[in-house]
């Protein structure tokens, strides 16, 4: 078995990248549009959680939607078709309510992170799953910290230019899905290629069998999930704490504008330090915390 990453895991990993690009010129600009609407600062804390809850339900239809296509680079086209839109929106919106509705919009079809991972998982064995799934981290880390650090001076040149080009990486990244990446992630044993055309039609055959499964596999997952007490009440805590988790940092960025008087630029600069100290905190010190913890149980 070679321990080589699959071609398809390093496109994937730029496509990631690009989209954090993409994401980190427009979401540090919205406590600035939202001073700029008038949205009174106890309502953007329900505009953050409008996006979590719009995230939740996108969660789970998308997720029906990849096991009922049995094809994740359909949902990665979709997320950023979503995404492309809700960012046109908060360049041009000129109310609060289309500002809201561009939230909605995003939290419920932009699941690039969870389809990225799982193709990931199906593009890698066990001896290279660890080092693929480093390499998708990486660099939607390395995509946020270069957007959020030149949104600033793109809103500079104009006040929709970050949406701009935030838009046309979206239309970068589906080019790249659509010419380099497969319909459908090989499974393991599949056997790579076509196999001529007896081979063709039973994998039609067999793909056209597979939807009503995927859908009633869907039902009984579901039914496993919201039949448990146990997971419901995890659940529960997960959803309050996204929900609560996204209105404190909508709040804490527009504190940090109102309070130390920053312009979209130095916003910028400090999501980015805070982002590089985070991702040095995870490496230097959360790693070998868990490490050692691991070793002393």
């Amino acid at each position: 078995m070679t321990d080589r990453l699959s071609p398809h895991a390093y496109v994937l990993a730029f496509v990631v990248a690009l989209d954090m690009l993409a994401v980190s010129l427009v979401v540090p600009l919205l406590p600035a549009r939202y001073k700029e609407l008038g949205v009174e600062p106890v309502y953007r804390g329900l505009v953050g959680s409008i996006y979590s809850a719009s995230q939740l339900c996108g969660g789970l239809v998308m997720g029906f939607v990849g096991d009922h296509l049995e094809d994740r680079r359909s949902v990665l086209l979709l997320s950023f078709a979503g995404a492309a839109v809700s960012y046109a929106m908060v360049g041009f919106a000129t109310s609060v309510w289309l500002l809201a509705a561009s939230r909605v919009v995003v939290g419920l079809v932009k699941q690039t992170m969870t389809s990225s991972k799982a193709m990931t998982l199906q593009w890698s064995s066990d001896r290279t799953r660890a080092r693929a799934i480093g390499l998708t981290s990486s660099a939607a880390t390395f995509g946020w910290v270069a957007g959020s650090s030149v949104t600033g001076i793109l809103r500079g040149l104009s006040p929709s230019a970050p949406s701009a080009v935030a838009v046309s990486l979206y239309a970068v990244c589906a080019s790249l899905v659509l010419s380099f990446l497969p319909l459908t992630p090989p499974r393991p044993g599949s056997g790579g290629g076509g196999g001529g055309s007896g081979g063709g039609s039973s994998g039609h055959t067999a793909a056209s069998a597979t939807k009503p499964a995927a859908a009633r596999g869907f039902r009984d997952k579901a039914r496993r999930v919201f039949g448990s007490s146990a997971i419901a009440r995890l659940l529960a805590l997960k959803v309050g704490y996204g929900l609560v988790a996204r209105a404190a940092g909508s709040l804490q960025a527009s504190w940090e504008m109102d309070r130390f008087g920053l312009d979209v630029s130095r916003l910028g600069y400090l999501t980015t330090a805070k982002a590089l100290g985070t991702a040095a905190f995870s490496a230097l010190v959360a790693g070998r915390a868990v490490a050692a913890v691991g070793e002393a149980s």
